[in-house]
């Protein structure tokens, strides 16, 4: 009976430790205030020669139209109205064709960048489906804000352009795409 008594005895002593150490804990809590959460602004803005329009009329077959800087174009990513780098695509989209059809798939374009004194050439090809993006011209990349690159665009109706084709016309837009810096969607 003893042995009992002084096992209950040891226990009851064992259970109000574990309940003492238990029931004290320390902490400690602080707070971090006045946080907030802000988006981004991008806003590409453009001037130049090709930011109003392209008038090509009277084209010969094998010319190069705008080799002077007659067509350039301004890409600025604007230091009031943005505060994100961007990057940025040239795309063209077609809006009619003269009644000869397939018009379009004879007009070549040249794009290049001015870099310093000199033009670097980032695509040429058929205007139609033109695609000139980050990967054909890395300074596509990244345009800070408050920057601005200078572009120009020369056309040309292609030498192989046959005699059914003449008097024939094509409308069409070009299209300067941005994205923030760090969109890897494109």
């Amino acid at each position: 009976m003893k042995k009992i008594i002084l096992s209950l005895g040891t226990l009851c002593v064992i259970t109000g430790i574990a309940i003492g150490v238990t029931a004290a804990y320390f902490n400690s809590h602080r707070q971090i205030l006045g946080n907030a959460a802000t988006a981004g602004k991008l806003n590409i803005d453009w001037n130049g020669s090709v930011a109003s329009s392209v008038n090509l009329t009277a084209m010969e077959p094998g010319v190069w139209y705008g080799a002077n800087g007659e067509y350039t174009l301004f890409p600025t990513n604007d230091a009031d109205e943005s505060n994100l780098a961007a990057k940025y695509k040239f795309t063209e989209s077609l809006v009619e064709e003269s009644e000869s059809g397939m018009y379009a798939d004879y007009v070549n374009v040249k794009v290049a960048k001015k870099e310093d004194a000199e033009w670097i050439s980032c695509f040429e090809g058929k205007l139609k489906g033109m695609d000139v993006n980050p990967s054909l011209c890395a300074a596509m990349g990244n345009l800070e804000v408050g920057e601005t690159h200078d572009w120009r665009f020369e056309f040309r109706l292609d030498p192989e352009t046959s005699n059914q084709y003449q008097g024939a016309s094509v409308s069409f837009n070009l299209n300067l795409l941005a994205t923030q810096k760090t969109n890897p969607s494109w």
